[in-house]
């Protein structure tokens, strides 16, 4: 990783950054069971309150690493998505299925990928220059997923 992305000073190697991802198939397959009629109202961080953290309470793990014992749908990230909290959530998994139409790529979301019981944890610097940039690095892609091509949320 450290030869894919160069610094010019020396830097301080943090913490690793969760590489787990869940298929397109597999985000989908969460949309039908937690209730498409439900969510169609909910921003992303609405899914982290209402789904994702009280399925991961007890665990206190990221989603993905909880449920990657099963099924298949949870795998190492192919891609990084980046997305704004605020966006409805539907609307999300609705531009990442038509980006990747005919594929199933493995995608790292946030909200599956890392705790949520740790989401508060204030990251220094440092480590968003090393262990956040060299994980994104190692996926190799990113798909950023905006909603208003005039007024985009960040």
């Amino acid at each position: 990783v450290n030869s894919r992305i160069h610094r010019a000073v020396n830097f301080r190697v943090f913490s690793q950054m969760p590489m787990l991802g869940i298929r397109l198939s597999g985000l989908r397959a969460l949309v039908s069971k937690w209730g498409e009629e439900k969510l169609c109202s909910m921003t992303t961080t609405d899914v982290t309150e209402r789904f994702v953290k009280p399925e991961t309470q007890r665990s206190k793990l990221a989603w993905c690493e909880q449920e990657a014992s099963g099924g298949g749908a949870v795998l190492t990230a192919e891609w990084f998505v980046s997305h704004a909290w605020k966006y409805p959530f539907l609307d999300v998994v609705s531009a990442l299925s038509r980006h990747f139409a005919g594929s199933d790529p493995v995608v790292w979301f946030d909200i599956l990928s890392v705790s949520q019981h740790e989401a508060n944890v204030e990251r220094p610097y440092e480590w968003w220059n090393s262990a956040f940039l060299n994980a994104v690095g190692q996926m190799g892609r990113v798909v950023m997923v905006l909603d208003s091509w005039s007024d985009p949320l960040t």
